[in-house]
């Protein structure tokens, strides 16, 4: 062995220590945050039958919001963002499913945003002229417990709370009229309506 060798075999060793002390800090610090319930509480649960999560949201007005405030009602929610494509191309046909619906009094729509600005949010929401409640969800919360994959998507609730169907990408108005045919109990609608 050279002189350079032993040194250098030295320093090697420091450097696979500090790796595993780093690994051993790392792997602690995640199992503390799976103790503590902030990863587990973020999990995806919601499916078809499931009841609504009870996760609080905040209205375009500032209001605080679950879907659970709206039991009684048949209620239909649109995952979407004002920068997202087929959210765009969807948006005249939730607005033609809402005017046939707006006087009924078992009635609700919400539009649920995520991973968009409130600015660009309200701008949409003005410039189009949109009626039903939207919901803001900076966080993602209320996107992850409903286990959203994109956008758009939309689920129908029933008067119970209970998530009764859902809907993968853009919607017709005849896709819709089943959503809510789902969510006032006229038909099972499973899945991908």
């Amino acid at each position: 062995m050279s002189g350079d060798s032993q040194p250098r075999a030295q320093a090697v060793g420091r450097n696979r220590r500090l790796a595993v002390g780093v690994v051993g800090l790392a792997m602690a610090a995640f199992i503390a945050l799976l103790a503590s319930g902030t990863v587990a509480s973020h999990q995806p649960r919601a499916i078809v039958g499931d009841p609504v999560p009870d996760t609080v949201v905040e209205t375009l007005g500032g209001d605080a919001f679950t879907l659970a405030d709206l039991r009684g009602d048949a209620v239909i929610v649109n995952v979407w963002n004002s920068w997202c494509g087929p959210c765009r191309q969807e948006a005249p046909v939730l607005e033609r499913f809402h005017d046939r619906h707006a006087d009924d009094e078992d009635f609700t729509m919400v539009g649920l945003v995520h991973d968009d600005t409130r600015s660009a949010v309200e701008d949409w929401v003005t410039r189009r002229g949109v009626p039903w409640l939207i919901v803001l969800d900076p966080d993602r919360r209320l996107a992850l417990d409903l286990a959203v994959i994109s956008q758009p998507e939309t689920y129908a609730i029933d008067a119970s709370g209970r998530i009764v169907a859902k809907h993968y990408g853009e919607v017709t108005v005849a896709q819709l009229e089943e959503l809510l045919a789902a969510a006032r109990g006229s038909t099972d609608v499973r899945g991908d309506a």
